[in-house]
């Protein structure tokens, strides 16, 4: 396959300014603006608008404008497109260096492995392709990577050890720029892979920390790990060209096959740690690219400063953590884990190109992540994603080799089905639809559509043709959907799979000290759950209960992990109740909790963003309202949850009439007068929630209380037993008698038969 390290700095050495509307500087300097807009929306993915901005600028800006069709033609591998573009930028300037580079480039890769007549094809294309990189090393031998770009080329012819030193001269000139390093790794791959013998002798007769890097490599891939990891080690320890980098992510990769996820998240986080240019940082986004949200991608090809290029990784990362709370990152162990996998299982090393696409006429359209330089194929890239299919077919009736892959749907998410199709060998491609009795058959269980589909290839042949038309045409939509969101977004699965714990949580927030606000998350869950993955002689389950609480942009801000001792119960409605908090300013927060047993293999979460108000003043204020099935004052000696009291609460909002509930809250900021004792009334309302059928009655209770200062802590048991099942909500209104100024707190509750 083509690896196009040098082809990703395009977007950035051409996006000047990244903004997708500029309509005063369309107006002002029509060309510029319609190249600044071009650029844009190529950073954006938008493609064919981008090509279109471009032409609209070339009237004006002919050589400029012409120069980015062909790079943007290069950068999805149409080989001729850009050829073209090119040369009609030498036809105007023929000493123009860049447009020598990137024909070089065009010619190259269109002469690898293009039928029919490859091998002549193959060889006129790649002599233009030296011309051209001989005419820019005779003017300017340290012209962007150039170098490495020739040395590809005579990778290309088999002449790799000349490719090798080529790239290494490449590196004496330019060793700040990141393709120079990643086209020299790209170099000892396809030797190694081409030539294994004569590459083996060429490492050990060479002591540069490359040729060290790669001796390394065979071992690790060997699946001689412990010597891989002394060799890293080694490595580690000394000095060169190479960036540490490398070896630290390689590193991840031994520990992931080792089944050590918190020593694999180590090495990685000091690969990230460690980045001080964009060299590092080049090659820890050649490990984590693959998984970015069209933002992220976006995001990173603006970044160069160190500090935010190390900020970036670590919010990828925190982003899809599913467990904030805990002192590891399960996502990123997963994702080392599928690296390794697909390193493995998926490996392909060719072109992805038109002539070996089951889908010849580009039906699918595919986000920029696909573009991205890989040595695997299509299901590597779906499987680095989202993990292992919930279920995957092959029909071997079928005339062409092929696999669907299906993902269940989660949380928000719809299912995802996937069809996987190859013309020959490892070279698995994406493809909108499979058809004929025999796959429509082998998928009945996966929906209507494929039920549709076998019936119609049970109709007679005409009606069976005008319908296929149509049902074509359905399963391309829907297979374009679901390519869009599975090469946008990302899933975690647990390997081994986890079961789920019933986790019903619910938060409140009080006043703490120092302006800050106490945010408590009440929970439970099931202890008969814990007691079947118990040992048989265990009285006790040892249980991790974790709180974390970020920002927006996924910052840490506090976390809080104890651990329990659950008394073992067989009882199936038996429940446990606990409860965490933390302290911080006022703000919106990310809040995530999670319980887990000891080993791991039951686990429960739960999401409960929200905004904590200020409770510091002036003005008065009520606290959240805590819901609960009773609330007590403690005897003498003992300790309150809240302050002299026991609150029992009620996760899960939800009350039986028959049962009275209890609801605890704190006001702030009453008005004392010259008795130093305020006075306020109570307002209670129960009243059927919006849009949902009224009740018969409401209910409600005013009561009047008074208390010495200015913060009153108050409970009271309400009895719902005379209104009708279902939802309502429950306000308290505080009302100062002093001042006459009221605030409210109000709770979402569902009352049950």
């Amino acid at each position: 396959m083509v690896a196009r390290y040098a082809l990703l700095p395009v977007c950035r050495l051409l996006a000047v300014m990244l903004v997708l509307a500029v309509p005063a500087a369309v107006r002002a300097q029509p060309a510029g603006g319609w190249l600044v807009r071009g650029d844009s929306l190529r950073d954006a993915g938008a493609y064919e608008l981008a090509r279109k901005a471009y032409e609209r600028a070339r009237d004006a800006r002919f050589v400029e404008a012409t120069l980015r069709l062909g790079t943007l033609a290069l950068d999805l591998g149409r080989w001729g497109e850009a050829g073209d573009r090119f040369d009609e930028v030498l036809e105007r300037d023929p000493d123009h260096l860049a447009a020598h580079y990137y024909r070089a480039i065009a010619h190259r890769e269109a002469g690898l492995f293009r039928p029919p007549f490859g091998p002549l094809r193959e060889a006129l294309a790649w002599r233009k392709a030296e011309a051209h990189f001989e005419h820019v090393l005779a003017r300017d031998s340290a012209f962007q990577d150039v170098l490495v770009q020739y040395a590809r080329l005579e990778a290309y012819r088999g002449n790799h050890e000349r490719a090798i030193g080529l790239g290494y001269a490449g590196l004496r000139l330019r060793p700040e720029l990141p393709e120079v390093h990643l086209g020299l790794v790209v170099l000892y791959r396809r030797f190694l892979r081409e030539d294994e013998d004569t590459a083996t002798a060429w490492l050990a007769a060479h002591e540069d920390p490359y040729a060290a890097f790669f001796r390394a490599e065979r071992l690790r891939r060997a699946g001689d790990l412990a010597a891989a990891a002394a060799a890293y080690l080694d490595l580690l320890g000394r000095t060169g060209p190479m960036p540490r980098t490398l070896v630290l992510l390689a590193l991840a990769r031994v520990e992931a096959a080792r089944g050590h996820p918190d020593r694999c998240e180590a090495w990685y986080l000091r690969a990230v740690d460690g980045i001080a240019s964009p060299v590092e940082a080049a090659f820890v986004f050649a490990d984590t690219g693959y998984i970015l949200a069209p933002d992220e991608l976006r995001a990173y090809r603006r970044l160069a400063d160190p500090a935010a290029l190390r900020a970036f990784f670590r919010r990828v990362w925190a982003r899809r953590d599913p467990l904030p709370a805990a002192p590891e990152n399960p996502r990123l162990a997963e994702h080392y884990r599928r690296l390794v996998y697909v390193e493995e299982q998926f490996a392909y090393h060719g072109r992805l190109a038109w002539w070996n696409d089951p889908d010849k006429v580009n039906r699918l359209a595919f986000a920029e992540v696909y573009r991205l330089p890989r040595d695997f194929n299509d299901k590597g890239l779906i499987y680095l994603r989202h993990g292992p299919p919930d279920d995957r077919v092959a029909t071997l009736e079928a005339e062409t080799p092929n696999e669907s892959w299906r993902y269940a749907a989660t949380g928000d998410e719809p299912p995802m089905i996937f069809h996987f199709a190859t013309l020959g060998g490892a070279a698995w491609r994406l493809v909108p639809v499979l058809l004929g009795a025999e796959v429509m058959n082998d998928r009945l269980d996966w929906g209507a559509p494929f039920m549709r589909g076998y019936l119609i290839y049970q109709d007679e042949p005409r009606r069976r043709e005008l319908d296929l038309l149509g049902f074509e045409q359905e399963m391309r939509a829907q297979s374009q959907a679901d390519v869009d969101r599975g090469l946008t977004t990302d899933r975690h699965t647990w390997v081994p799979p986890v079961e789920r714990l019933d986790l019903p949580a619910v938060t409140a927030a009080f006043r703490d000290g120092d302006g800050r606000t106490r945010l408590e998350v009440h929970f439970a869950f099931p202890a008969a759950t814990l007691a079947r993955h118990a040992p048989a002689h265990a009285r006790h389950v040892n249980v991790e209960a974790g709180l974390s609480l970020r920002t927006t942009t996924f910052d840490d801000v506090a976390t809080e992990r104890v651990r329990r001792r659950v008394p073992r119960s067989a009882d199936p409605t038996g429940g446990v109740l606990d409860a965490l908090a933390v302290t911080a300013p006022p703000d919106s927060y990310r809040v995530d909790l999670h319980v887990r047993t000891e080993d791991g293999r039951v686990l429960g979460t739960a999401r409960l963003d929200r905004r904590l108000p200020g409770f510091s003043g002036p003005g008065l204020a009520v606290s959240d309202l805590l819901l609960a099935h009773d609330i007590a004052p403690v005897p003498p000696g003992e300790t309150g949850t809240h302050h002299d009291l026991r609150v029992k609460a009620a996760p899960t909002l939800r009350f039986p009439r028959r049962r009275p509930f209890f609801v605890y809250f704190e006001i702030y900021h009453l008005t004392p007068g010259d008795d130093g004792r305020a006075r306020y009334t109570l307002e209670y309302t129960l009243t059927p929630e919006r849009g949902k059928r009224r009740a018969r009655a409401s209910l409600t209770l005013r009561v009047d209380h008074e208390v010495p200062g200015s913060t009153a802590v108050e409970y009271t048991e309400i009895d719902a037993g005379r209104v009708e099942p279902g939802a309502y909500v429950l306000a308290v209104t505080v009302t100062d008698r002093r001042t006459d100024r009221s605030a409210t707190s109000i709770r979402r509750i569902e009352i049950e038969k």
